[in-house]
């Protein structure tokens, strides 16, 4: 095939030459540039914080801890991060199975958010990462009344005033007293 530069292009056909190799007019050959030997490895943090971003850009979602049996070293092997729990597998190509557990925002209808929460996840790993997704499962682990957690904490915290006594009210050391006589 020649191109606009008057170039054949896939002179692996010619004798003793490689694929990708380019012939000039002029008869010499050069190699593709930039093309480089090995293999590129994405570590599972890396995933998992990938994963982690994608199920908090999910409305109505806050990570939940991991499941129960991971607390015993029980089930699927990985660490959980921010409520994802990764596996890859490094065949070709590579894989993912993601595990979610979330809460989720009361009011909002379950099966809906669980299914943004399995996209949100594939799209973001597989557009980032190259690798594909093989799974996501998402268990729901609780709700919650409100989208951040800090408003949760502060009405948690706040305290209730403690009930004044009236004069007629007697203290628990002057109940007893009173009892005794």
């Amino acid at each position: 095939m020649v191109d606009q530069n008057d170039q054949v292009k896939d002179a692996g056909s010619l004798e003793g030459e490689n694929v990708g190799s380019v012939l000039h007019r002029d008869n010499h050959i050069s190699e593709p540039k930039g093309v480089a030997e090995g293999e590129v490895k994405i570590s599972e943090e890396v995933i998992l914080q990938l994963a982690s971003q994608a199920l908090q850009s999910v409305e109505g979602v806050r990570p939940a801890g991991g499941s129960g049996l991971s607390s015993f070293g029980l089930g699927r092997k990985g660490k959980t991060i921010g409520g994802v729990r990764v596996t890859v597998d490094d065949g070709v190509p590579p894989t993912i199975m993601a595990d979610t557990y979330i809460s989720i925002k009361y009011g909002l209808r379950i099966p809906d958010v669980a299914w943004d929460v399995q996209e949100a996840v594939k799209v973001h790993l597989e557009k980032l990462t190259g690798y594909r997704v093989e799974c996501v499962n998402v268990f729901v682990q609780g709700i919650h009344l409100h989208e951040n957690p800090e408003k949760t904490e502060e009405l948690l915290d706040e305290k209730v005033e403690p009930l004044q006594q009236d004069n007629d009210t007697l203290s628990t050391e002057e109940a007893l007293e009173e009892n005794q006589k």
